[in-house]
Formats: structure tokens, C-alpha cells, sequence
């Protein structure tokens, strides 16, 4: 009996394997057609890839319970699955009359309702309770804000009013405007990077920070870093960027005796930092351009400068690193005319995203197009031509994953819509204005702390999301440019990624590094606190975020000086340069910092330039008077290394 019944759930797995690899493909084909021929309504739209959506996030769940051979567990997760169909079954049915209703019908919420309990249910088992629990705050706060004290209270909302805007209008919550750039975005910058992988893409990615790991100190954590930079702009998760490259990056790290809890900490840091890496930025940019109206050019354009203090922060910290615990380039060898033969596999799909975009063309045709040229570059080479059964694959992973964004933005949607109705947003604002005093700079503080508050809980673009929702308006009132507040909060829910006690990217490298999860975060604490400063300097100065209007010759100068606050940080944390620092060269060190922040705090204070020029100077001649014999040595030993 027990053999029967293993045969049917050894044939059941099967069966769902075969019919989510039918949807994947059905759904991929279905939003190519609609990029170029709109076949159905608007809102048909969005529920077919809500409903697409839930049935790729709960027929994997299915799977897997079958595999365990938990029945109580699959019963319930297909109950849930069946439950939400009813409900975007009746929105296909009767999405005419509910888009025209004001108010919105019993029937109506209660389709409304299945539908919500699906998507939070598939959001909790995917990414956790945590976004859920946010979620489940503010539909409270919708519902029961009338009862609450002043600066909490809001007019008392129907309940119909509620619903509607939850989704039961069409228009809102669900079915508000995150759920169709997942459709029309998200899905097709998802399913490019999974046809990179598939092509050969990644493979550049590796060889590129294995180059330059083999000619400087520390060098194999140059490797991730250079690396997870190139896929995370990709893949829109820190998480999967960790899950990804860190099974390649870490060990070779930990080869060339990094410790592990400092190889878990580069790569955490490494894979965070994709959001804010132009040109993708993980889809987030594409997400900033929907709930700004910027266009998402002058996006990444700004993003620039921000990921390279970022990433320039991560490779100088490691080069100190490597350099005090005298750590030896990577070994391994970069064959030149291998990498040469890889890199059309990048450039070209990259160079199509860029052309089209700055022709002003739609980012989902740009995906679109970079993905029919990553399929074109892999196919050239017999070595880089994926199998059918591997491109199908590769394509199904990225369906699957883009459906777990779709339900999470889903999700998120019912906070944009009890943001709207309530205006939570302008009585937080109000609030943490309140508590700062009208200070900016102290306000900036304690939104700092929010949003690292929130990016420890949320996924990684939701995160933005609830963000951008609670901080910016509060930025904004202190004078700051919406392209500045949402960059702030942007960053800072990147940084939350990698800051403990929470720290999910740290988490998720830890068994990878074998490594205890407390030391790896303060190790990324420590490799990390130049970032930490970053978006307090392209608020002070704009010209950081490529906004040069008006900033004359301190705006120019801006940029190399924020770049020697960044490195001054890390010396300070790891009292280290040239060689170890002692008690007045700290001092000097610390001098440095200080005049180079005040002339970007003051746009442009030309004696705190001097002074910071002066002491960096300083530090660096007695450094060099002090270096030690390792560094006289090391010329030689580099080259002795590249001869071998």
C-alpha cells in the first residue's frame, strides 16, 4: 500500500514538474506577444499574470511538501491555491461591471478577499513573514486609524471604500500599478538575466573579478566583489545574488586565507549592492520610475556615482584587508583569449539595454531585445549553446522567480493603497519631523534608521517600496529633491540587507562560509561603514547624483573628495594604510575625514579642502617612510606570482 502510495506522489511531482514548465513557457510567450500586440483588456491583463503568478508560486510549494511526503501540509497549500482561482476566476468573469462599480458589491469583496489571502499566503512561504506582517499593519491602520489618537488618527473609510481600493475597483491594491510593471518590466529583466546564466554570461562575470583579483592584495575577494556587482544589477534579490555567486566566490576566498567570516561578509556586501548598480539596479530603477514619474534614464544616470562609492568603499576596504593580513593575489589564471571569446555574451545584451533605453524605447522592449541578443551570442558558440532541455530550464527558474516578485508587488500594492487613503506617509513624515526638531540632518538620521529598520524585514524591492512611501515625503519637506529622497531610501534599505541583528544576506552566506552568523555581520559592519556615510553626502551635495546644476567647481570636486571619505573611513576602522597607523597618524587620518565631509556638507568650504588635502598628505609621506619591508617586497613577489 505504502509502495502505491509513493508511486502516486512520485507521478504527481512529475506531473506538476510538467505543468509548471508548461505555464513558464506559456506565460513567456503570452507577454512577448502582448509587448507588441496588446491582445487583451488592461485589466485582463494584470489578472492573467496574477493568476500565472500564484499558480508558479503554489504548484513548486505543491511539489515540494509532495516530496516530503507531507499530505496534511500539500492539502492545505492546495486548498489555498484553489481558493485564489475562485477569486481571479471571478475577476475574469465580471472585471467589466466590477471596473465600472463605485462602490464595490459583497460579492465582489469577498473574490477580493480569496484573492488577498492568496497572495499573502504565497508572499509568506516564499520571503518570509516579515513583509506580511507590514502588510497586515497598515490594512489594520486602514481600518481602525479612526480610533487612534492625534498624529495617528484618519476620518473614519467605509469599508466598501476600503475594499474597493484594495483591489475590488481594479484599479487599486492588487490590481494597482506595481502589479503591471511586474508584468511589463520585472518579468522581462528577470527572464534576461536567467537567459545570461543559461548563455554563458556568468561566466565573464567570474573571469572579470578573477582578473583583477590576480594582481592586487586580497584579491580573490575582489573577485566577488567585481563579480556579484555584475550579476546583482541582474537578478533584483541580495539573497539569490548570494545564493548564486557565493557557492563560487566563497571558497576561493577562503583558499587564499580569508577568513570565513570576512569572505560571508564581502560576498553579503557584494550581492547587496545590485540595486543601486546601473544599469538594471534590479529592476528597482524601472519601480523608482513608476512611483516618481522620473524616467528611468536620468535613474540610472544618477545611480552612478552611488555604486561606485559603494562598490569603490567594498574594494578598498578588502584591499586593506588583504594588505594587512597579507593576503596574496588569487592564483588562478584569466586566460585572455577565453575571457575575450565570453565577453560578447556581456557586452552585447548590455549594449542593446543601453542603446534602446537612451532611444527612449519602453524598458521591457530593451529586456526584450537583450534577451533575443543573449540567445544570439550564446548560440554562436558550440561551447556557449545552451541544450533545449538547459535553455528550457533557465528559462522556467526565471519565470518562477519573477512570479514570486509578481505576487510580492502584488502584495505590496495593498500598502501603496492604505498609504493613499490614510495619508500615513505625510503623518509619519509629520512625526519624524516632529521628533527631529525641523533639523534635516537629524532627520535624515532617524530615517536612516527606518529604512535600515525596514530593509532587515522586507525583500529587497519591497523594502524600496515601503520606504520610499514613509521616508521620502519627510525628506522632501526638509528641501531635499525627490530624486535625492529616493535614493536615500533606496540605499538604506540596501544597506539593511547586510546591517544585524537581522542582516538576510549575511544570513544566507553564513552556511555557504561555515561561518558564525554575529562575527560575519560586524565584519560587514566594518567593511562597510564608508557605505553607511554615502547617501549623507549626495544629500548634502547633489552633484554626487550627477545633479551638477548650479554646484560650479565644487560639484566636480565633490566626486574625488567623496571618494577619499569613503577610503579615510576604512582606514580609521581597520588603523591601517600603508602600513599599521600609529597614535598621531590616526589623528591626522581623522583630520582628513573631518575637512573632507565639511566641504561637501558646506558645497564647497575651500579651507576644509585644504586642511583634509593637507593631513592626507601628511599621513601619507610619514606612512611611506614607515612602510614595511613586506611592501618594498611586494613588486617582486607580484611579478613572481604572474610569472608562475
Amino acid at each position: 500500500m505504502s509502495r502505491l502510495a509513493g508511486r502516486r506522489s512520485s507521478f504527481l511531482i512529475k506531473a506538476i514538474d510538467g505543468v509548471v514548465v508548461l505555464l513558464a513557457l506559456a506565460l513567456t510567450f503570452y507577454l512577448f506577444i502582448a509587448l507588441f500586440s496588446f491582445p487583451l483588456s488592461v485589466v485582463t491583463h494584470g489578472n492573467l499574470f496574477l493568476t500565472f503568478c500564484l499558480l508558479l508560486v503554489f504548484l513548486p510549494l505543491l511539489r515540494n511538501e509532495l516530496q516530503r511526503q507531507r499530505t496534511g501540509h500539500a492539502a492545505v497549500i492546495l486548498a489555498i491555491l484553489v481558493v485564489s482561482l475562485v477569486g481571479v476566476g471571478y475577476v475574469f468573469l465580471n472585471s467589466d461591471t466590477m471596473s465600472n462599480l463605485l462602490v464595490a458589491r459583497p460579492i465582489d469583496t469577498v473574490m477580493v478577499v480569496l484573492i488577498i489571502i492568496g497572495v499573502f499566503e504565497g508572499t509568506r512561504r516564499t520571503l518570509g513573514m516579515a513583509l506580511c506582517l507590514l502588510t497586515l499593519a497598515f490594512i489594520a491602520y486602514t481600518f481602525f486609524g479612526q480610533y487612534l489618537p492625534h498624529p495617528l488618527y484618519h476620518p473614519p473609510i467605509t469599508y466598501a471604500r476600503i475594499m474597493g481600493w484594495m483591489g475590488a475597483s481594479l484599479n487599486q491594491g492588487i490590481y494597482g500599478s506595481l502589479l503591471f510593471i511586474g508584468s511589463d518590466v520585472v518579468f522581462m529583466f528577470i527572464l534576461f538575466g536567467s537567459v545570461m546564466d543559461v548563455t554563458g554570461g556568468r561566466q565573464f562575470f567570474i573571469q572579470a573579478g578573477q582578473l583583477i583579483g590576480s594582481r592586487i592584495r586580497g584579491g580573490a575577494a575582489h573577485t566577488a566583489v567585481i563579480s556579484s556587482a555584475l550579476f546583482g544589477t541582474l537578478s533584483g534579490s541580495p539573497v539569490a545574488n548570494v545564493a548564486v555567486t557565493g557557492p563560487i566566490t566563497i571558497p576561493i576566498m577562503k583558499k587564499s586565507g580569508i577568513r570565513a567570516e570576512v569572505a560571508g561578509a564581502i560576498e553579503a556586501i557584494a550581492s547587496s549592492g545590485g540595486s543601486i548598480m546601473p544599469p538594471v539596479m534590479g529592476v528597482v530603477a524601472f519601480i523608482m520610475a513608476g512611483i516618481t514619474g522620473i524616467n528611468y534614464v536620468a535613474i540610472a544616470y544618477a545611480a552612478i556615482i552611488p555604486a561606485v562609492l559603494y562598490y569603490g568603499c567594498l574594494g578598498w576596504a578588502v584591499y586593506l584587508y588583504g594588505r594587512k593580513q597579507n593576503i596574496a593575489p588569487v592564483k588562478e589564471r584569466v586566460d585572455p583569449k577565453e575571457m575575450a571569446l565570453y565577453s560578447p555574451l556581456f557586452i552585447v545584451p548590455f549594449g542593446f539595454i543601453l542603446v534602446l533605453l537612451m532611444m527612449q524605447m519602453a524598458a521591457q522592449y530593451a529586456a526584450a531585445g537583450a534577451i533575443l541578443a543573449a540567445l544570439v551570442m550564446g548560440f554562436l558558440r558550440k561551447k556557449t549553446r545552451p541544450s533545449l532541455g538547459r535553455l528550457v530550464n533557465g528559462v522556467t527558474d526565471g519565470v518562477k522567480q519573477a512570479a514570486i516578485i509578481g505576487v510580492l508587488l502584488a502584495l505590496s500594492g495593498l500598502i501603496l493603497s492604505s498609504f493613499s487613503l490614510t495619508a500615513i506617509g505625510a503623518k509619519f513624515a509629520d512625526l519624524i519631523w516632529m521628533l527631529s526638531a525641523g533639523n534635516r540632518d537629524l532627520a535624515l538620521f532617524l530615517g536612516m534608521l527606518v529604512s535600515l529598520i525596514i530593509g532587515m524585514a522586507a525583500p529587497g524591492t519591497a523594502a524600496y517600496i515601503l520606504v520610499a512611501l514613509m521616508l521620502t515625503p519627510i525628506l522632501v519637506n526638509a528641501g531635499i529633491s525627490v530624486l535625492q529622497a529616493h535614493f536615500f531610501a533606496l540605499y538604506f534599505a540596501v544597506i539593511g540587507y547586510i546591517t544585524p541583528p537581522s542582516a538576510p544576506s549575511v544570513l544566507v552566506s553564513c552556511p555557504i562560509a561555515k561561518s558564525d552568523f554575529l562575527k560575519t555581520g560586524l565584519e560587514a559592519v566594518k567593511l562597510s561603514v564608508g557605505v553607511y556615510i554615502v547617501p549623507f553626502l549626495f544629500v548634502w551635495q547633489p552633484a554626487l547624483l550627477g545633479q551638477f546644476s548650479g554646484t560650479g567647481i565644487a560639484g566636480l570636486l565633490s566626486i574625488p573628495v567623496a571618494v577619499l571619505v569613503v577610503m579615510t573611513v576604512e582606514i580609521i576602522l581597520f588603523n591601517y594604510f600603508i602600513t599599521k597607523l600609529n597614535a598621531l597618524e590616526l589623528l591626522l587620518n581623522i583630520a582628513s575625514l573631518l575637512g573632507f565631509m565639511v566641504f561637501i556638507y558646506t558645497r564647497g568650504s575651500l579651507p576644509a579642502l585644504l586642511l583634509g588635502v593637507l593631513c592626507l598628505g601628511v599621513l601619507s609621506a610619514s606612512q611611506w617612510r614607515r612602510r614595511s619591508p613586506a611592501f618594498v617586497a611586494e613588486p617582486a613577489s607580484a611579478s613572481e606570482n604572474k610569472g608562475g
